[in-house]
C-alpha cells in the first residue's frame, strides 16, 4: 500500500517508519490547553456516552458503524476543531474527519504501545503513539 499523495509535505518528516504506510506521529500535535480542554469534554460527556468494553471504555462520536454504511450523527463542537486540524493534513483526501473513537484504558493497561505510563490531570491524552490496522472487506 503506498502513502496517499494528498499528504502536506511538511507531515512526512513524521512519518513512523516502523508503522502501517499511513500511520505517522506528530510530538505536541495539540497543545497542553488542547489536551486539558479535551479531556475535561470526554469526561464530563454523559455516563451514556461510554461503553464498557474488556479492558478499556469507549466513547463513539459522530455515529456508528454499519453494514450498510455509517449511521451519521453530528460531531459536538468541542470535537470540530479538532478534527478539522487532523483534516487539515490532508490524510483523508480534501474530505473532513467525521467520526471519533475516545478509547479509556486504566494505567498499566492497554495494547502495547498505547500503555499509559504518564498521566497528565484526570487522564492522558495522545500521550503515545498505538496502531490499530484496519482492513477493507
Amino acid at each position: 500500500m503506498e502513502r496517499p499523495s494528498c499528504i502536506v509535505e511538511d507531515l512526512k518528516q513524521f512519518v513512523v517508519n516502523e508503522a502501517p504506510q499511513t500511520a505517522f506521529y506528530i510530538p505536541d500535535f495539540i497543545s497542553e490547553d488542547e489536551e486539558s480542554f479535551l479531556l475535561q469534554q470526554v469526561y464530563k460527556s454523559p455516563k451514556t456516552k461510554w461503553t464498557q468494553l474488556s479492558g478499556r471504555r469507549l466513547q463513539n462520536w459522530g455515529g456508528l458503524p454499519h453494514p450498510k454504511g455509517m449511521l451519521a450523527e453530528t460531531l459536538p463542537d468541542w470535537l470540530q476543531s479538532c478534527c478539522e486540524k487532523v483534516s487539515s493534513l490532508g490524510v483523508f483526501g480534501g474530505k473532513t474527519a467525521n467520526h471519533v473513537l475516545v478509547n479509556e484504558y486504566k494505567p498499566g493497561e492497554g495494547i502495547m504501545g498505547t500503555l499509559c505510563h504518564v498521566r497528565h490531570g484526570a487522564g492522558a491524552l495522545a500521550h503515545r503513539p498505538g496502531f490499530l490496522r484496519r482492513r477493507r472487506r
